[in-house]
């Protein structure tokens, strides 16, 4: 079963999360520092990182990067109640920083257990350290704008 890093902070989108993911493995954090602590603990046990992107704080994006600069492969689905469009100029910034490679980005608007189930597959669940043969990165930024 692959293993999700989950960070968001409204309860209730956790909650839908929950429904729509039952079938992963979920470590579940609700703040910034939470997820990091949560990603060290375990170390080589996470596939993939589900982060909300909420301004003005925009947790998911930070929490993506520092992990990203410890394990470069690891997958990364950002969610976000609005679109990319109306996103601030830093997290478009930050999301350039982060790379096209295996990150997907869905606004909330479009969840449904198909929309998300749909992109987890196509993302690839492994990192070098895992497994060396790994999954082709995904090169796309939004499946949803």
């Amino acid at each position: 079963m692959k293993t999700l890093l989950v960070l968001e902070e409204e309860p209730l989108v956790m909650n839908r999360l929950r429904l729509i993911l039952k079938e992963y493995s979920l470590v579940e954090a609700t703040s910034a520092e939470q997820a990091i602590r949560l990603f060290n603990d375990h170390a080589g046990q996470i596939d993939l990182l589900l982060a909300g992107v909420t301004p003005p704080a925009s947790a998911g994006i930070q929490v993506a990067l520092r992990i990203r600069s410890q394990v470069p492969e690891l997958p990364v689905m950002l969610t976000s109640a609005c679109p990319m469009s109306g996103w601030s100029g830093r997290d478009a910034a930050d999301l350039e920083k982060l790379g096209s490679r295996s990150v997907v980005v869905l606004t909330r608007a479009a969840w449904t257990h198909s929309t998300v189930s749909m992109h987890l597959p196509s993302l690839p669940c492994t990192y070098p350290s895992r497994d060396r043969q790994g999954a082709a990165p995904l090169n796309r930024f939004s499946a949803s704008r």
